[in-house]
Order: structure tokens, then C-alpha cells, then sequence
């Protein structure tokens, strides 16, 4: 008999290592007609193939150090184990708490370009407060994996700080209640682990002449012990009450045990120190969780199995909950007091070319028809720079493109994120807007640009991480300082003959702190790069190519890196006789470049700053699901603000003011970064229907929003 009860509990424990997992709901599918089995829902193992739950791969929030009244972005990485039976990661959830108070939680978003990577925005705190948060992530079995908010500490309803996994089956009409698993919950305190078993009846041992004895098994894994498969299963560790344990082995009813050492030791594992207390629906375990081996990850996995076992032929383990793998810690950040303190500075950067070859059409001129492109006037390149401040990394891009869009942006991002470790969150790229430089780069541009070429469009792709990369890979202690400088005739107001202009050239520079030499110089001016008409036929990077090797000339070495402003309306001009043609493109980007040599003089470095930066994910369009990326960067006086499209230059303006009152001195408004949302105008000027409110694609209020997040962002970076 003792051998038989011994293959009772070895065969239950086989089929909860097997992963019965319970079913999730049953949900309207399309298909049509097709042949539908409704009752397939109501099995407790429909899922049994699957036991490995989802991976938390990265954990990240920005800003690192928040200031009063900032939203912090928590990013999360969560992913199907595709090495092992598993299921697709459903849902991804947050939970806070704000100097100890309840936890909150918030179902985080999808990303629109990564399955994997999920986001949420924790609301602005008080300076001094401390956040803690963590996150799970659930399978569409209802398997889970996820962190914990702390250790249990004593209530008034009892342990606190459980987690768990939710029995998901319609109905479980099959299973008595009093083995019938609501929910499976477990805790940890310094030396021990809390397991919780809720069921929908009152838990005991049975009635083996009827129903059957009662069996309630919890295998518990530890992820660092390795194994915990088939292989192992009769040593891996299992968490059981059963009274009938005691009847026919001589054992207690609770213990954690070793199937390969039950029958002869008669024991449990050593100084597991079991203890169980039994409620009207619920088994606590606690026991001592160094029994289960080193761990200094406190990372674990069970799962719960139940059953009513009259004989070894009647063995038909009737309830299941799904897995559930926790892990014991969380994350904590405290809302920073005043201004950050400085800190050193690092930066690399490097450039590529990224001129396609001929034939590809041109973009920018829908007159051109996307017919092919006949030479090259001059590269088009791409420039990145990276920085360190602290424990946190940066890379900024710039490009000859003439947009970009969210989907690229967030490629590149990715890559970057996996290959050398930069946060996606962290990585921002600008189009020149030149409308000469490489088309066949996204189909929804196909107008404007010719048709799309998705081998190109991998190859820029692959080009703006190497950049990256190297950039990266070159950074050194550096210095940096921004200034300002009048860059006048360079730009008009091409919708408004006397309209509002910005002819201010913004420039930040970054030199070795090692021996002076320039590392990369960012300047921002806002005009169209259209100097060159639909005519043109041949690549050209417009003036800020001709600025960059003006500048190159001046300052041996230094990696040159446009970004354009507030250009929605802003227009090339030349004062005097420029020329026409390359002869004016080369000219204008003399003229500015003279101008941005001038700033430079005037600038003080710094080797320590202090630094901030925040980005914003926004729901631009709720129904079609379509977002877009802001962010902001501050170093001490100077900022670069982030705007996904071309702004009308008087939207800027306010921006610029109240960046001033801040202490900002220099500001960088960088127009077409991150992805493009087409024109950004005035509502005044949508009304008009003038031709740039053709393409402002999100409304007439469009403009006013995208000013006020940059406001908003702003503030975030007091």
C-alpha cells in the first residue's frame, strides 16, 4: 500500500510538473462557420503542454531621477520563452505604491512596433516622496511571472504583500469544492516563504470511501538550482498536504518533500520546518525557503495541483492552477529635492554615409514622380553622437533624410537597446528634411518619395546603429557648453511675406576634456532645406552639408550634426548674390556656418553638469491606435526638445520664452525627430486652408497640443 500511495503522489506531481495550467476563457474567434468545440474551455488542463511562463527581460524607468512633478516612464521588456513550451505573453501590468501607501496598479501599453516591449507613465510626486513599483506579466493561460511588492508583513486581515495566479476555468463542474483552486498566492519575509492556497470549499483530507482522499501539492522550483523538468522531477522539491501521508507512510500531513527519498527516509526535507494553518477556504504554508537551496536571485516557480485519489487506477488529478513564477524584488526611486547635482560628462561621435545608390528616386517634390535619381551632388550622411552622464546613456542622430518615421525610429532603437545596451527610451534621431536627399524609404510616402525599397530601407537602418555604435565606442571625458548666435537672411517666412522669422543659429559643442580637441558640435537653425528645386535630380545633402564641411574646415575633427528647427514655415534665403542652384546651397551653408564659428567662440565648457532628460509616449490618434514620441534633454543651460514634425516658427516661441525664465539659455527645438506628424501649424493658419494644413494630419488643434507637451516637457526638466 505504500508503494501505491508513493505512485499516487509521484503520478499527481508528473502531471503538475507537466505545466496543467488552467484554460483562459472561452472568447468569440473568426473563422466564420468553422466547427467550434465550446466545452474544450471548461477542462482544468486544456493547457498542460505549457509550463514555462513569461520572461521579465528588462526593467527600466525614466527619468532615472525624477524632479517634482514629473511623470516617470517605467519600460518594460516581457517575452515569450520561445526555447521551452510556452504561450504568448497577454498583458503586462504595474503596480506603485507612494511612500507605503496601498498598491495601485496600471495595465501597461503595448509597443506599436515591438510585441515585447510594454510602457506606462506613473503620475508626478512631491519632492522627497519615494516610489516603489513592480510589474507581471501573464501568458494567455493565465500563467504569470512577476515581481513582488516586498516582503509580507502582519495586517489586520492578515500577511500582506501576496501575489498570485487566478484559477481562469468557466466552470468546474467536475471538481469538489473543497479541491476546487480559486487562486494560488504566495510571500516571502527574511527567512521564509508563504504559500496560500484559496479554494471554493473548506480544505481537509476527504472521504476515501467517497469522493476519495484529498491531495494538495505545490511543486516549488528554484530557478537558480537548475533542472526542475521531467528529468528531475523526483527531486525537485514539493510542498503538500495530505493526510493520508500520514495514514500509510508515517509521515505529517504538511511537509516539503523529496519524492526520490520519501519512501526510505520517511522524512521531509531537512529543516524545511513546515507549518500550516487551515481556514474555512484556504491552506498558508510558510517554511523555510533555504531548504530549497541557494538562491541569490529569489527567483522561484510553483504551481498548485488537487486531487481525489480512491485507488492508483482512480488516479485523475482533477484541478490545477496556473504557474506562477515570482521574484523577490522591486524597484525604487525617490522624487529628487531641487536641481540634480552635476556630473561628469562622456561623449563619442562618429559619421557614416548613407548615400543610396543612383537610381533610387529622390524625395521631397511630388513633381518628381518618383522617377529615378540621375547622380550625387554631394554625400548624405548620417552623424551620432553618444553621451554619459552618470550611470545613464544617451545617443542622439542626426541625418540627411527627409523624414522619419516612428517605426524607424523605434528599429533602430531596438537594436541599439540589444547590442550595446542603451534604453530604447533613450535613443533620439532628427531628419534633415532635405529635399534631395534618399527616397524609397516608407511606402505612406510614396508621393513624395517614389516607391518604397525595403532592402534600403534595412541598409539605412543597419547604417544608423553602426554610427551609433561607434559613436559609442569612442566616448572619452568631455566637455560641453552651448551659445547662441544671429544667423540673419539665412531664413523668411515662406507662408507670410513679413511673417514672423527665427534667424537665431543655436549651437552646443562638446571638446575632449583629455586635450581640448572638438568631439561633435549640434547646431539647430530653422529653414527648409529646398534650395534646390524639384528640377534637381541628383542627391544632395542642401545646406547643412555645405554648413558641416565649412565647419569640418574650420575645426579639424569635429563631427558636425544639424538638426533643424520650428521650419513648418521657414524658407532657405541668401542674402546678396548667392548664386544659384549647388553654387547657392554651398553659399547659404557658408553663411551659416560662419555663424555657428561665431557661437562656438563664445562658449564655456564644463566637464561636470547637471543632466536630466524625459520622454513621452502620446496617443495622437486613440482610435487607429497611432502614437508618437517627444522627449526633452537638459545639461545644465542649454536643452534639446524633441518635436515629431515640421512647427510653424511662432509655435515656438513661447516655448523658447518660458525656457529662458527657466534658466534655459540655449534652447534646441529639433523639428522632424522621432517620427513626423506632418506639418504642426496654428489653428488660426489650418483654417486658411493653406497647403501645410493639407498635411497637418492629427486636426486644427494639432499645433497648440504639440506646444504645450513641449511646455510640458519642459517643466519636467526644472
Amino acid at each position: 500500500m505504500r508503494n501505491t500511495i508513493l505512485s499516487i503522489v509521484a503520478g499527481v506531481a508528473i502531471l503538475s510538473s507537466a505545466a496543467l495550467a488552467a484554460s483562459s476563457q472561452p472568447q468569440s474567434r473568426p473563422g466564420g462557420d468553422a466547427p467550434v468545440f465550446a466545452d474544450g474551455a471548461k477542462a482544468p488542463f486544456a493547457t498542460f503542454l505549457f509550463d514555462a511562463t513569461p520572461v521579465i527581460e528588462r526593467v527600466s524607468h525614466t527619468p532615472a531621477e525624477p524632479g517634482a512633478g514629473s511623470r516617470v516612464k517605467v519600460s518594460v521588456v516581457a517575452r515569450q520563452d520561445q526555447l521551452k513550451a510556452s504561450l504568448p505573453v497577454s498583458r503586462v501590468k504595474l503596480f506603485y505604491s507612494v511612500d507605503g501607501s496601498p498598491w495601485q496598479g496600471v495595465d501597461m501599453a503595448r509597443g506599436d512596433a515591438d510585441p515585447d516591449y510594454f510602457f506606462a507613465y506613473l503620475p508626478p510626486q512631491k519632492a522627497g516622496a519615494e516610489v516603489s513599483y513592480y510589474v507581471e506579466a501573464a501568458d494567455t493561460a493565465g500563467n504569470k511571472t512577476t515581481e513582488m511588492p516586498g516582503p509580507a508583513s502582519s495586517a489586520p486581515g492578515g500577511a500582506s504583500n501576496f501575489v498570485g495566479v487566478d484559477d481562469a476555468e468557466t466552470e468546474d463542474y467536475v471538481v469538489p469544492k473543497d479541491i476546487d483552486i480559486l487562486r494560488l498566492e504566495v510571500a516571502y519575509d527574511q527567512d521564509s516563504l508563504l504559500v496560500r492556497l484559496k479554494t471554493a470549499g473548506k480544505p481537509g483530507k476527504g472521504d476515501a470511501a467517497g469522493r476519495g482522499a484529498y491531495f494538495y501539492f505545490m511543486p516549488m522550483l528554484n530557478a537558480e538550482a537548475g533542472g526542475g523538468g521531467m528529468a528531475e522531477l523526483f527531486n525537485t522539491p514539493l510542498l503538500a498536504y495530505a493526510p493520508l501521508l500520514s495514514s500509510y507512510l508515517g509521515v505529517e500531513p504538511q511537509g516539503l518533500f523529496l519524492l526520490s527519498s520519501l519512501l526510505e527516509t520517511k522524512k521531509p526535507i531537512p529543516g524545511a520546518d513546515v507549518k500550516l494553518r487551515r481556514g474555512d477556504d484556504e491552506l498558508l504554508f510558510r517554511f523555510n525557503r533555504a531548504a530549497l537551496g541557494p538562491n541569490n536571485g529569489g527567483e522561484y516557480k510553483t504551481m498548485s495541483m488537487t486531487a481525489a485519489v480512491k485507488t492508483l487506477d482512480g488516479l485523475l488529478p482533477w484541478e490545477a492552477s496556473p504557474y506562477l513564477t515570482f521574484i523577490m524584488r522591486n524597484h525604487k526611486y525617490r522624487v529628487r529635492e531641487g536641481a540634480p547635482d552635476a556630473t561628469r560628462i562622456y561623449a563619442g561621435a562618429a559619421e557614416i554615409d548613407i548615400t543610396p545608390p543612383v537610381g533610387i528616386p529622390l524625395a521631397g517634390y511630388a513633381g518628381r514622380q518618383g522617377k529615378p535619381s540621375g547622380g550625387v551632388l554631394d554625400p548624405l550622411m548620417a552623424q551620432a553622437l553618444a553621451l554619459k552622464a552618470g550611470e545613464e546613456s544617451y545617443i542622439f542622430i542626426t541625418s540627411d533624410t527627409f523624414l522619419l518615421r516612428r517605426k524607424f525610429h523605434q528599429e533602430v532603437a531596438l537594436k541599439l537597446e540589444r547590442s550595446i545596451g542603451i534604453p530604447r527610451d533613450h535613443v533620439v534621431i532628427s531628419a534633415s528634411h532635405s529635399h534631395s536627399s534618399s527616397g524609397a524609404m516608407f511606402p505612406e510616402l510614396a508621393l513624395l518619395a517614389g516607391d518604397a525599397d525595403p532592402k534600403l530601407y534595412a541598409d539605412i537602418v543597419d547604417r544608423f546603429v553602426t554610427v551609433a555604435k561607434e559613436a559609442h565606442g569612442k566616448m572619452r571625458p568631455a566637455r560641453a557648453g552651448a551659445a547662441s548666435a544671429h544667423a540673419p537672411g539665412l531664413t523668411l517666412n515662406r507662408r507670410q511675406e513679413g511673417g514672423p522669422v527665427d534667424d537665431i543659429v543655436r549651437v552646443v559643442r562638446f571638446d575632449s576634456a583629455l586635450d581640448g580637441s572638438p568631439i561633435a558640435v549640434i547646431f539647430n537653425y530653422s529653414a527648409h532645406p529646398t534650395v534646390l528645386s524639384e528640377s534637381n535630380m541628383k542627391f544632395s545633402a542642401e545646406y547643412p552639408g555645405s554648413a558641416r564641411r565649412a565647419l569640418k574646415e574650420a575645426f579639424p575633427g569635429v563631427v558636425g550634426m544639424f538638426m533643424n528647427g520650428t521650419l513648418g514655415n521657414a524658407g532657405p534665403a541668401c542674402p546678396g548674390d548667392c548664386g544659384s542652384g549647388p553654387d547657392k546651397t554651398r553659399r547659404q551653408g557658408e553663411l551659416l556656418a560662419a555663424a555657428v564659428a561665431d557661437a562656438m567662440k563664445t562658449i564655456k565648457t564644463s566637464d561636470s553638469l547637471p543632466v536630466q532628460f524625459v520622454t513621452q509616449e502620446i496617443l495622437v490618434h486613440p482610435e487607429l491606435g497611432l502614437w508618437t514620441t517627444m522627449a526633452g534633454l537638459r545639461m545644465g543651460e542649454f536643452a534639446i526638445l524633441a518635436i515629431p514634425g515640421e512647427m510653424f516658427v511662432e509655435l515656438g516661441f513661447p516655448v523658447r520664452a518660458r525656457a529662458a525664465e527657466m534658466g534655459v539659455e540655449t534652447c534646441v527645438l529639433a523639428g522632424v525627430t522621432n517620427d513626423t506628424m506632418g506639418y504642426i501649424i496654428p489653428e488660426e493658419w489650418y483654417h486658411k486652408h493653406i497647403y501645410e494644413a493639407t498635411f497637418a494630419m492629427f486636426g486644427p488643434k494639432q499645433g497648440e497640443f504639440v506646444r504645450d507637451m513641449l511646455l510640458d516637457i519642459l517643466a519636467q526638466l526644472k
